[in-house]
């Protein structure tokens, strides 16, 4: 038997917030040139906690198109976007970096005028930003740089109050942008608890979905391998993935992924002239929902309104799409957008796995995303809950204590408030890898998760009982 704790997830047996539950890791391109720091190189491939919108311009920098597509190399930055700087987002996020350097070219100049103080050093979002020089000028003392609040251009800001009308700056840009990949930083995943105290609980790249790491291995394919296993050897996740195609029928048609931990979202969606990936939309919706919920994943994303101009393919061109279209993309197992009493609303409570001729075959525990998640919930949950006890003297008592405290204080009260149907845990004393001189504790868990609802169905006829003559004691 394994040393440690563990949970595993068994096959059902059919009858006749904690802050490590709410945190997505998004995986993708960040702008690390606009940073402030000569060693900003030195953050490829690093894991980062973004808290603010503020935060993530001094860690990892920002740039925002002025509309169409985010840039594969700045991906990430639709994330801070969503997350941090409109009304209803909500934080942390958990990042990792693209593992590849981008080139610097050779010096730049450019003739910068300096009205009321200030300057605007214009390099598309891809200056360096800390190797911009004046001649005769400190950086710090004479004048300071920054990127404006879209992150397209540096301002550069006279503190000394000693520079000229004019200004020639020197500067560095970024190259071979085309070039950045993603090789070689998922292993980060399993480290992120030690670099930045943090287990994430959804994972997901946006925009890089079909990018090749291998011969036959795209992204899309290694979020499935890290759903489908445990980060770290513990913790267990669900994967978000967006699907490119330009119409729902060709979404249908096209999809391979057949994962219960994969979550497969189409189309894309527009806001203020930008084009946002769906995948992010659903995660955003869950995080929001989940932190309401005391970091319980007990109820799905789904039906949840969407802040939206409309929806769109990968190129930003208009869709429009009838609920029956969408219905059908949900028997698929396609998680869409419905549009329904005057708002665009998240639709879909099916992972990737889900095909609708073949749900008799599903098991219940794969059924839904409700079900996946609260079982990966549980598992994540008792380990975090118990961690302590290891290598600590355990009886067969203080084993049936565990027992008792997780039942009373976790799962009856997760169906008391409605996040469970039924929750048992016991000491099994039967299994094979039971043995209390090996200090080897085994307990089962049962939970059955609530269920979403899938449809409600009002039959109205028409009755001629409001037609019938009254009686003189009002009756008819």
């Amino acid at each position: 038997m394994a040393r440690g704790i563990n949970a595993e997830q068994v096959e059902s047996i059919t009858q006749q917030v904690e802050e490590y539950s709410t945190i997505p890791c998004y995986i993708g391109g960040a702008p690390i040139w606009q940073v402030d720091n000569e060693n900003w190189k030195q953050l490829a491939g690093k894991s980062l906690l973004l808290k603010t919108e503020q935060d993530a311009k001094k860690k990892m920098g920002y740039l925002q198109p002025e509309s169409g597509t985010w840039p594969k190399y700045a991906s990430l930055c639709e994330m801070v976007y969503l997350h941090f700087k409109r009304e209803e987002a909500v934080g942390p996020i958990a990042v990792i970096l693209n593992g590849t350097e981008p080139t610097e070219s050779e010096i730049q100049t450019q003739d910068v005028a300096i009205i009321e103080g200030k300057g605007t050093l214009r390099v598309a979002g891809k200056g360096i930003l800390s190797s911009v020089t004046i001649e005769s000028k400190e950086k710090g003392n004479h004048f300071s740089v920054s990127y404006d609040e879209s992150g397209q251009n540096i301002i550069i800001v006279d503190t000394g109050k000693n520079l000229s009308m004019t200004e020639t700056v020197q500067y560095k840009e970024v190259t071979g942008l085309d070039a950045l990949e993603l090789s070689g930083v998922f292993d980060n995943i399993d480290y992120m608890q030690q670099d930045i105290n943090v287990i994430p609980y959804v994972v997901a790249a946006p925009g890089w979905e079909n990018e090749s790491l291998s011969d036959s291995v795209t992204v899309a394919d290694k979020l499935q391998e890290i759903a489908e296993g445990k980060i770290n050897n513990h913790w267990r996740v669900q994967a978000y993935s967006q699907l490119y195609d330009k119409t729902f029928q060709e979404a249908i048609q096209n999809k391979t992924m057949k994962s219960h931990k994969v979550k497969s979202c189409w189309p894309f969606a527009r806001i203020d002239e930008r084009v946002f990936h769906l995948s992010a939309l659903f995660v955003l919706s869950k995080l929001i929902l989940d932190t309401e919920n005391d970091g319980i994943p007990f109820e799905s994303a789904s039906n949840e309104v969407l802040d939206i101009d409309g929806i769109c393919d990968a190129d930003g061109q208009l869709i429009r799409l009838k609920e029956i279209e969408s219905n059908r993309l949900n028997e698929y197992g396609i998680a869409t957008v419905n549009f329904l009493d005057g708002s665009w609303r998240t639709w879909g409570i099916r992972m990737s796995n889900y095909k609708e001729t073949e749900a008799d075959t599903i098991k219940k525990e794969k059924l839904t995303d409700v079900a996946v998640q609260m079982l990966d919930y549980i598992c994540n949950d008792f380990q975090k809950t118990y961690i302590d006890l290891i290598d600590k003297s355990i009886s067969e008592k203080n084993a049936r204590d565990i027992a008792e405290d997780y039942q009373n204080t976790r799962l009856d009260a997760m169906v008391k408030d409605g996040s469970l149907l039924y929750g048992k845990i016991e000491l099994n004393k039967g299994d094979a890898e039971y043995s209390l001189s090996g200090g080897n504790f085994v307990f089962s868990i049962d939970e059955t998760s609530t269920p979403p609802g899938n449809s409600i169905t009002a039959k109205v006829r028409y009755s001629e009982a409001g037609l019938a003559p009254e009686t003189e004691e009002g009756e008819y």
